[in-house]
């Protein structure tokens, strides 16, 4: 109920609930201005409001939970989708396979909010500037023959939200992966993951950077991480 509130406190359209993921969307069945924008927001408020909802299962003895958001931008189809006996209103389509791609993907790079480039490139200036984006990989996954540039957003309880310095550091040592420069990489991840060994990223990245620095990739590769399961 919590989560459900916050989506249509931020503007957003719930779709269904699949299990114990929620389906939503943007944009329809009434257009709005900056939807991606309002994506964004209403996330990173289901990250923010997520601790009150642990400390109330701590209280009744449940177990506590994290959750992943994936978020992507794009046109789909949206409509009363179904047989002339049932029906509902829903949206269909290539980019929002995507999406529930990049929330699948949220648990193995160890974020809570996974969006596309297309989403953060659909930001105006002025607005993206409220959001910290850190770059988690160039990535194709199952079903797509092209790559997508994926980002994790940064929440105001996120270890890194208020360290530019060690942001700015990754995302060099991230330039320079996809230069094929690893040792480079290495050793500023090296000093990342000194001052920030719980944070998954950079120890992923320190891993990768280590592996290829012993055995290159093969010629022609682009950065492209190609995921084969769902």
């Amino acid at each position: 109920t919590m989560m459900t509130d916050t989506l249509f406190e931020h503007q957003g359209t719930l779709d269904k609930y699949i299990g114990d993921a929620m389906v939503a969307y943007w944009g329809a069945p009434v257009d709005l201005v900056n939807h991606p924008y309002w994506a964004i927001k209403g996330a990173i408020a289901m990250i923010e409001r997520l601790p009150a909802i642990n400390e109330e299962f701590k209280r009744d003895g449940f177990p506590t939970f994290r959750h992943g958001i994936g978020l992507n931008t794009g046109e789909c189809s949206v409509g009363n989708m179904g047989s002339n006996q049932i029906f509902s209103y829903t949206a269909l389509g290539d980019n929002m396979n995507l999406g529930a791609r990049l929330e699948s993907l949220c648990k193995f790079y160890g974020v809570q909010l996974n969006v596309s480039e297309y989403t953060k490139n659909a930001i105006p200036p002025e607005l993206a500037v409220e959001f910290i984006f850190r770059t988690l990989d160039k990535v194709k996954v199952k079903g797509k023959e092209n790559a997508v540039t994926i980002y994790e957003v940064l929440h105001p309880s996120h270890m890194l939200y208020n360290d530019k310095n060690a942001l700015a550091e990754y995302e060099k040592s991230f330039a320079m992966y996809l230069e094929q420069k690893f040792n480079d990489a290495e050793n500023i991840l090296n000093q990342l993951h000194t001052l920030y060994p719980e944070d998954k990223s950079f120890k992923r990245m320190l891993d990768v950077c280590h592996d290829f620095g012993e055995v290159p990739p093969p010629p022609g590769w682009d950065g492209t991480y190609t995921h084969k399961s769902k």
